[in-house]
């Protein structure tokens, strides 16, 4: 049947072709549930959550004390869960089938500065780091960075060519 058969369709007939896809395994009644967390491990209340369903709309959830949440009747699909906290750094991630407690850490931001030389030592006034430019003194600021690896990148073009750099650090 196409999808104007099914929509004009008696009630009945709906819950049936539902209760189908039920049964074939597109959709579970399951749960998933879990914790947001910050670095130290304490629980985050009051975090914003959305689960992507493949082929379903978004749900949202907020964590309660202690940072639990719960969504129920997901499906047994791989999906994305993002979170957001005001004054915390991270987004979620995916969660596969099986995954019975969801652990997600969120960060407080750091700033990262440095600076940013030539090869003589000189400073690269006007590089490119990121979202910042740095200063006369070659110096830039990076704000809300968080803990990991973090790959500096920096590029400048003179007049007589292209520069670029990377770094990598352990924040």
């Amino acid at each position: 049947a196409d999808l104007a058969a099914i929509v004009d369709a008696a009630p009945e007939t709906v819950s049936r072709v539902l209760g189908d896809f039920r049964r074939e395994g597109v959709l579970r009644e399951r749960r998933r549930a879990g914790v947001v967390v910050d670095g130290e491990g304490a629980g985050i209340a009051g975090a914003a959550l959305t689960l992507k369903e493949p082929f379903l709309p978004e749900r949202t959830a907020t964590s309660g004390p202690g940072g639990r949440f719960e969504f129920e009747d997901v499906c047994d699909q791989e999906m994305q869960l993002g979170v957001e906290a005001k004054g915390y750094a991270g987004n979620g991630g995916t969660v596969t089938p099986g995954d019975a407690d969801v652990r997600i850490v969120l960060w407080r931001p750091l700033t990262v500065s440095g600076v940013v030389v030539f090869p003589d030592g000189s400073p690269a006034s006007g590089a490119r780091v990121g979202k910042s430019t740095a200063d006369g003194g070659g110096r830039f600021t990076l704000d809300e960075v968080v803990p990991g690896r973090l790959e500096l990148w920096a590029s400048l073009e003179t007049e007589d060519r292209r520069w670029a750099a990377k770094s990598v650090v352990e924040i």
